[in-house]
């Protein structure tokens, strides 16, 4: 969904935000209302984990608060108890740093993150959940445990990233902003393009099966250098929200937009870079959803 003034000078119209949210749930499915679009995915007696991308706060490239509140409101007014929303990512001080509260209460929306600082180090990790792969941390070893956030503590789960090039992995949207959210020791994977690290954490079930609804923040967005904004000539304003039930047709399209955004501004395919974008292919021929660009039902609603 795209509106010419959702962002102006990078910073979003949370309105306008509203009327994209409402009309990306409905086109999604097929419904006549946004609240009886929300309710095809959550009900009363859900617990829902929505996974954000609070990387880079200092230059704003996280997911937009404005569109995080109009989840947990739709969620609501589903059904859902605001207890039963938690709004999380991997590290719990980037929760902090993206304009987040931290709550672990019994009340109100909860904010976490799996690693914090409470007392002393601690960690929201299932010790019993891991993936199992080389190379081998020297600290940590072969094991990335899975989150208890993921495993143990939602039933359903949606993914919010923010659209971005990524110099390790090519681009960062759908599948790696959960991938490496949802399990610890994430280090050593960068040196192989994450390939085919990313594809097999979403493949496994407690990530596949659980991640329903993907709402993609393309308001603004980094076409060269991410995840981190290393200069504001590297970023634009795609002025776009995406919604989908597919993560790895999500991130296929959004390859495709990034593709178009670096030939605009002349620079070299991310194919031609020494990272590629492999992992979604990978994700494609594990199961986890669909990468041919052919066999993708991509609709572009154009509000203003």
């Amino acid at each position: 969904v795209k509106h010419s003034r959702s962002v102006k000078r990078y910073r979003d119209n949370p309105s306008v935000v509203r009327e994209m949210m409402q009309e990306g749930m409905i086109k999604l499915t097929g419904k006549s209302s946004s609240n009886a679009a929300w309710k095809v995915f959550f009900a009363s007696d859900d617990i829902v984990a929505v996974k954000v991308n609070p990387i880079d706060h200092i230059h704003r490239m996280v997911t937009h608060k404005s569109m995080v509140d109009e989840v947990i409101r739709n969620l609501i007014q589903a059904g859902v108890a605001p207890n039963n929303i938690i709004i999380w990512d991997r590290f719990e001080p980037h929760i902090r740093d993206a304009g987040f509260r931290v709550n672990h209460g019994r009340h109100g929306v909860r904010y976490m993150g799996t690693e914090f600082r409470l007392r002393g180090k601690k960690f929201i990790l299932d010790y019993g959940k891991y993936y199992y792969a080389n190379p081998a941390s020297r600290v940590l070893g072969k094991k990335s445990y899975f989150s208890s956030i993921v495993t143990k503590m939602c039933t359903k789960m949606i993914n919010m990233p923010v659209l971005k090039d990524h110099a390790d992995a090519g681009i960062t949207f759908c599948l790696k902003n959960m991938a490496f959210g949802a399990v610890n020791n994430t280090r050593r994977f960068h040196a192989s393009s994450c390939n085919p690290m990313i594809a097999e954490v979403c493949a496994n079930p407690v990530i596949k099966n659980k991640t329903v609804l993907n709402i993609g923040d393309g308001l603004n967005a980094i076409f060269e250098g991410g995840p981190f904004l290393k200069s504001y000539r590297n970023r634009w304003m795609e002025k776009s929200i995406f919604f989908g039930t597919d993560m790895v047709a999500m991130d296929r399209v959004a390859l495709d937009i990034i593709e178009k955004k670096r030939k605009e501004k002349r620079l070299p395919s991310l194919w031609r870079k020494y990272y590629k974008p492999y992992h979604i292919e990978t994700c494609g021929k594990k199961g986890v959803g669909e990468h041919v660009l052919s066999k993708i039902n991509h609709d572009i609603i154009k509000l203003a």
